[in-house]
């Protein structure tokens, strides 16, 4: 052994640890698991049941009010559709909105207060003289306020399809009920809108647990204790550790003061685990994506450092090299793509439904209420496939919406209702895929770090 490895040996502890070593035991103490069931079920659900609420309300509302808004207040319909549309555009433009709220507050909190925006938005448009002010109030204030209350993954965006199915029908019998006047029906809204406070309210963030919190503080004081005075931590090695010892108390340790930190302690557990890194950790490592995330590791550590501000948060908000990448620039022009003609069916299906004679009410709104139905299968369905060795999330998806586009373009030509309710299936797959699978290949694509900025849903 050379001489100069030999002296370096020799001058370590055998008692004493690396920063390396304490940074990954504070990893597997401070990491909090999410719940794999129990309350976590809990959290599914209340999420499942906004989703209902939002996308089944979006998805179907255009369709029974525009007619109504064309006769009452005069207006063309094209006049009616465009508040539909603004609602829709408003709906996904707040998105990165509810993700820089939710990186300052929380999602109970963001949640909540989106449920209220939308019911006072539709409170407001039973007041509305004109359609100009329902652009407002329907369009821009219940849009941003659904955008607010609704973000979810997984088996909560089954709602999606759920909420699609049910509101097809009760929107047909509401409006019957109080006889198409459409302020009552704005008002029925606002009512169903407030049902997601109490959904909110269930959003609740895992606390650290008594012993998690000892286990931390005693491996930090142990640690600030044996290190030498002029040892440094390097934040982009130990960026847990790096953190806890920001703190006065902390740095008082070595100094040989003792202090209670136990709520330095629990308080920065609670920050770490609601950080971009440790959501990260929870998704599929991919090795062609750690370069990727290693690129925006020094964001990362700046977003544990302090509670950001808005203005902060929302600097953060789009990373401006992704420009330069054309897998971030294909997946952007194909979403804006799909988009444009991912509600056309559900608005505007009905009107070729007109065609057949002898339809009830029922059998001309139950198509898109199958659409509903075919897609929870389809979200469990692409799901599966996605994960499937020899297929990927994009080739599912990509597939699944040439075939939606292909079946749509077909709608014309149809003259049976037979034909009608067989081409929901292939729609339906489209936008199961769609909603389920965007998120995955957002990840594959970009990263992790990238597709949840400044947050992730």
């Amino acid at each position: 052994m050379p001489k100069q490895i030999e002296v370096e040996l020799k001058s370590i502890k055998p008692d004493e640890k690396t920063t390396a070593e304490i940074e990954a035991e504070l990893e597997n103490v401070a990491i909090t698991t999410p719940p794999d069931g129990g309350y976590g079920w809990a959290i599914v659900l209340a999420s499942f049941c906004i989703n209902v609420i939002v996308d089944g309300v979006v998805s179907t509302i255009g369709k029974p009010i525009q007619p109504i808004w064309v006769q009452s207040l005069n207006v063309t319909n094209t006049s009616a559709s465009l508040a539909v549309s603004i609602l829709t555009a408003c709906y996904y433009f707040t998105g990165p909105l509810a993700s820089v709220l939710c990186d300052i507050y929380s999602c109970r909190r963001v949640a909540a207060i989106g449920a209220i925006t939308a019911a006072t938005g539709y409170a407001l448009s039973a007041i509305a003289p004109n359609i100009e002010v329902l652009y407002i109030t329907f369009g821009f204030i219940v849009g941003i306020g659904y955008g607010l209350l609704s973000f979810a993954t997984g088996i909560a965006v089954c709602g999606s399809g759920i909420g699609c199915t049910v509101f097809a029908l009760l929107n047909e019998v509401v409006l019957k009920v109080v006889n198409n006047n459409w302020q009552l029906f704005m008002m029925f809204l606002s009512a169903v809108s407030l049902t997601g406070i109490f959904f909110a309210s269930l959003y609740k963030a895992v606390k650290p647990s008594a012993e998690q919190i000892e286990n931390v503080t005693n491996i930090i004081k142990n640690w600030e204790v044996s290190k030498t005075i002029t040892e440094e931590t390097n934040e982009l090695d130990a960026p847990l550790l790096s953190r806890l010892e920001q703190h006065e108390e902390v740095q008082n340790l070595q100094l040989g003061n003792d202090a209670d930190i136990t709520e330095i302690v629990e308080h920065d557990i609670e920050e770490i685990n609601h950080s971009i890194q440790h959501r990260d950790e929870l998704c599929p490592k991919d090795p062609a994506l750690l370069e990727n995330n290693d690129k925006s590791q020094k964001i990362v550590i700046s977003l544990q450092k302090d509670k950001k501000t808005f203005r902060q948060a929302c600097s953060s908000l789009f990373d401006a090299s992704l420009l330069k990448s054309p897998s971030f620039i294909i997946l952007a022009v194909s979403g804006l793509l799909t988009m444009i003609a991912f509600y056309v069916p559900f608005i505007y299906l009905q009107n070729h439904l007109e065609k057949i004679d002898d339809l009830t009410t029922v059998q001309m709104a139950f198509p898109v209420s199958l659409i509903g139905i075919v897609n929870v299968a389809g979200r469990i369905i692409c799901g599966r496939l996605s994960d499937h060795p020899k297929l990927s999330a994009l080739i599912v998806s990509a597939y699944t919406i040439i075939f939606a586009g292909l079946a749509t373009c077909a709608v014309p030509l149809f003259n049976a209702y037979w034909q009608f309710l067989l081409y929901t299936v292939p729609f339906s797959f489209g936008v199961a895929a769609l909603g389920a699978l965007r998120s995955i290949i957002a990840v594959e694509l970009v990263g992790v770090t990238n597709s949840t900025l400044p947050s992730e849903s």
